[in-house]
């Protein structure tokens, strides 16, 4: 999330929730998706994030896509066109 000093490094902030849902560069309105991490509670459960941005466990049946994510730092860089010819390439 952008805004740290109000946020976190979390969603589990709903005091604000809304401030840090939008500041949060991963987030899609209307969009479901799945996190690689499982849920401790369940071993049929994985975090998911909902359309309204929300963050919770939910049973891996269901159809939620997958958004792999890659932070970079300042001091990486990232070339390539992410084609089969083209991959991206991290340096």
């Amino acid at each position: 999330n952008s805004n740290q000093e109000l946020c976190g490094t979390d969603k589990i902030n709903y005091e604000n929730y809304e401030t840090c849902r939008n500041d949060d560069w991963m987030y899609i309105s209307g969009t479901w998706w799945w996190t690689l991490s499982p849920y401790a509670g369940s071993s049929y459960n994985v975090w998911n994030v909902n359309g309204g941005g929300f963050v919770h466990s939910n049973n891996v049946r269901g159809s939620s896509g997958v958004r792999p994510a890659v932070y970079l730092t300042s001091s990486l860089s990232l070339s390539g066109s992410g084609t089969q010819s083209d991959p991206y390439r991290i340096g």
